[in-house]
């Protein structure tokens, strides 16, 4: 309810009306104009016309507005995070067949030249973050843009490893891109958030992190990204690991 615009307004007694009530917002809301005055040493007409520069019509409509602005701040604070699921996917690492995917996806990823990172949403962001730790790991690694693939012919990608990350994006064009890559001979990784959704069953070998939705407003919701960087990080040391190796054994001299 506070806005910049309304702010930037407000003289010097309105300012210092201002600061008061965002320094005691929840006493506030319970103060009747002349009890918030005295606390202020302003008159209660300077309480007025500061209601009116916040787009209130008197001081009843501006704690009202105050009490729902408090309300939606304690919802996310109340909210903010439940480490429940990420806990239990980094427990659940410890499993062999855990380590066994992620030794799939470092072998396909050594073994091939080019790394393409696609992903729809946050998941675009952290294609990003992967991209830049497989090319720390000495690959050549990229994010594609999804929206663009449409109008770009793929060619022959028998040398690429699509890493596909999805918090549950599967539309018809995100999943028709996937394939095209995989009919010109791309290997398919997956990082998902479901299990056997389509994307992973689509993908040579997938990892599914589990990640519970959270509250972020009253409308929205959101997928901790912990356990895909996990995944990302430790691919990218596995496959720097592997990298090294492979060159330490072609210095050995033979015979």
């Amino acid at each position: 309810m506070f806005y910049y615009e309304n702010i930037q307004e407000l003289n010097e007694l309105e300012t210092q009306i201002y600061h008061y009530v965002h320094s005691h917002a929840q006493q506030v809301v319970n103060m009747t104009i002349r009890q918030l005055a005295e606390q202020v040493s302003v008159s209660t007409s300077s309480i007025l016309r500061f209601c009116i520069k916040m787009n209130c019509s008197g001081y009843s409509e501006f704690r009202y507005q105050l009490k729902q602005t408090l309300a939606r701040h304690t919802y996310i604070e109340e909210n903010v995070y439940n480490s429940k699921a990420a806990v239990n996917f980094f427990k659940g690492t410890e499993v062999l067949s855990f380590m066994e995917k992620v030794s799939h996806m470092t072998d396909l990823i050594s073994e091939r030249n080019r790394i393409y990172f696609l992903g729809q949403g946050v998941s675009s962001i952290m294609c990003q973050y992967g991209a830049w730790c497989l090319s720390c790991a000495g690959k050549q690694s990229f994010q594609l843009e999804s929206r663009l693939i449409p109008y770009i012919h793929v060619l022959p990608s028998q040398d690429v490893v699509l890493m596909v990350l999805s918090n549950g994006e599967e539309n018809e064009a995100f999943l028709q891109q996937v394939s095209q890559f995989q009919w010109a001979g791309a290997a398919c990784c997956c990082i998902t958030n479901t299990e056997g959704c389509i994307l992973s069953r689509m993908a040579d070998v997938s990892i599914c992190c589990h990640s519970a939705a959270e509250p972020l407003t009253e409308s929205g919701e959101w997928f901790s990204q912990a356990p895909v960087v996990y995944v990302l990080e430790l691919l990218m040391q596995k496959v720097r690991r592997k990298g090294k190796e492979a060159r330490q054994e072609k210095d050995i001299p033979s015979g």
